[in-house]
């Protein structure tokens, strides 16, 4: 019996190890959850595939453990960015809150998304401005749209061209100096050729000097304001036969050229022109200094509180250089000033001082326009934050 009894349990013992491995075949072990780095992997790819919101997701397995991963923020907030800036503005400001100080990383895509929506409005110069920002901040495809679009543009035709001559493309400069002899008739494209050309150098003189000859006084003075960053012998002969031009506008960038280029007499003039009751020739006659300290600053200081909006904003751009907290309390508190075209000069000016002097840029209110009611305002404040971006 004692033996009948060994074998049952020596049997059911046997028995019992056959099922437990049954179910170990039947239920295999669950799988290891996928690390945090192959998770951003799979958002990044649904991201570029177009899923937004599965990247952002994919973005949340990992913030719902780990709030502050910037790895896995940057991911969720490109990804709501790229199915709508405002999501992707939303998301940022949420996790931003009251504590956290601004992270222009963290912006950039919100920019981005912001211009790539304007780059599809209807209106034409929009989308070009909008493309021009994006493909100065190179971004992925933004070159060859710009480049669909200038074939029936004759101005982006001259902007791609410009980009090229400065990387040294011989018949791109011999195209600008073609444009600035024949379209110098048309004053719209001046302005950008002329910087375009001043920014070459001595290559870009003998366009500047071609438009110099325009027809129109717009073009002349936009040539003649350009001529004055060229401070060579043909340039300063130029700009005093300028002097004598009939429109008083060329006359007097042509004095300030000239002092920009270091004439003694010039110089006298521009002083002279300081003490015109004009802000606007006062404005003009700062910068013959480029932003050195001079006697202008005193004279360009009560601007900052003219009853003209524009007024403060040039006077404001001009100090910057020297007085960078004055600056910064006009060009922020024009940014939220309910006329549209001061909100948009505001973004304008800082725009166009931003890589001189980044410490004027107030990151907080120029990220608030980013969700202003004129798309003007919005592409300006979105290509200067992500100039910043790309700078920083």
């Amino acid at each position: 019996m004692r033996v009948i009894a060994i074998v049952m349990i020596v049997g059911a013992a046997i028995a019992a190890d056959a099922r437990a491995q049954v179910r170990d075949r039947a239920a295999p072990p669950a799988a290891a959850p996928a690390s945090d780095a192959a998770t951003l992997a799979a958002g990044w790819t649904a991201l570029a595939t177009g899923r937004h919101d599965e990247a952002a997701r994919q973005a949340e397995t990992i913030l719902q453990r780990r709030r502050w991963d910037r790895a896995a923020l940057l991911l969720k907030i490109s990804a709501l960015s790229a199915a709508s800036s405002t999501r992707g503005l939303d998301s940022y400001e949420q996790w931003l809150g009251s504590k956290r100080p601004d992270d222009i990383t963290l912006i950039e895509p919100i920019a981005i998304a912001a211009l790539q929506e304007i780059a599809a409005a209807a209106d034409p110069q929009l989308r070009r401005d909008a493309l021009d920002a994006l493909v100065g901040a190179r971004v992925p495809g933004a070159r060859e749209r710009l480049d669909a679009l200038a074939g029936t543009n004759p101005d982006l035709a001259a902007q791609r061209d410009a980009a090229a001559a400065r990387a040294g493309d011989a018949a791109a400069l011999q195209r600008l100096n073609a444009a600035a002899e024949s379209a110098a008739a048309d004053p719209r494209a001046s302005g950008y050729l002329a910087n375009a050309l001043a920014q070459l150098g001595s290559s870009g003189e003998a366009g500047l000097l071609l438009l110099a000859k325009a027809g129109n006084p717009q073009s002349r003075v936009a040539a003649t304001k350009a001529l004055g960053s060229v401070k060579t012998e043909a340039s300063r002969g130029a700009l005093l036969t300028l002097e004598k031009d009939p429109d008083p506008l060329v006359r007097l960038w042509a004095t300030v050229s000239r002092a920009r280029g270091g004439d003694d007499e010039a110089m006298v003039k521009v002083e002279q022109m300081l003490q015109s009751p004009a802000p606007d020739v006062q404005i003009a006659a700062s910068q013959a200094w480029e932003g050195r300290p001079g006697p202008w600053v005193e004279v360009l200081r009560p601007l900052l509180a003219n009853p003209d909006g524009v007024v403060r904003l040039h006077a404001a751009q001009a100090l910057a250089p020297v007085d960078p907290d004055s600056a910064r309390r006009v060009l922020d508190a024009a940014l939220t000033d309910p006329n549209p075209v001061v909100r948009l000069e505001s973004a304008s000016a800082i725009d166009a001082i931003l890589e001189r002097q980044p410490y004027v840029l107030d990151l907080p209110s120029l990220r608030q326009r980013l969700r202003d009611r004129d798309p003007h305002v919005r592409l300006t404040v979105a290509g200067a934050l992500l100039k910043l971006a790309r700078s920083s």
